[in-house]
């Protein structure tokens, strides 16, 4: 049995697999151009005001990306974007990290919560089986329910 795979590409000096090489190796930037960069800055501080306004988001949005919000909407660093985007990008990627390092430890606050919570039943009976205090949720459910 044979079987043949094609790719449609464009007609290119290039080997068919440097598409795959490009998609992987060469990312994207949003330094490339002027108009790249002003299209990033704009559709992002658009998205931020939108959260803003929502009254569902907005807190979530302050709680999870302070850091990235405090980082674009700074005009130091709007201005930044345009005379050092390399700095810009290198900025918001640590703004970015130290959103993540920040919610890492409200999960491991969250998780030492729900299980000193769980425990006072068990405290409180001597017993260190399943308790009426205990919530029936699968695996799946449990990691999505915070209390």
């Amino acid at each position: 049995m044979c079987i043949s795979i094609s790719l449609a590409r464009q007609a290119t000096n290039q080997p068919w697999y440097s598409v795959l090489i490009q998609t992987f190796l060469a990312p994207a930037s949003i330094c490339t151009t002027n108009t790249t960069q002003t299209a990033y800055l704009n559709h992002t501080v658009a998205l931020i005001n939108t959260f803003k306004q929502n009254s569902t988001y907005n807190p979530v949005l302050q709680l999870e990306a302070s850091n990235f919000v405090s980082y674009i909407t700074n005009t130091t660093n709007q201005a930044l974007l345009h005379s050092n985007c390399t700095a810009f990008v290198i900025g918001v990627k640590a703004a970015k990290a130290a959103d993540a390092k920040a919610e890492k430890n409200r999960e491991k606050i969250a998780e030492d919560i729900r299980k000193q919570i769980d425990q006072i039943p068990r405290i409180v009976t001597g017993s260190h089986g399943p308790n009426d205090m205990d919530i029936d949720l699968d695996s799946s459910e449990r990691d999505e329910h915070h209390f």
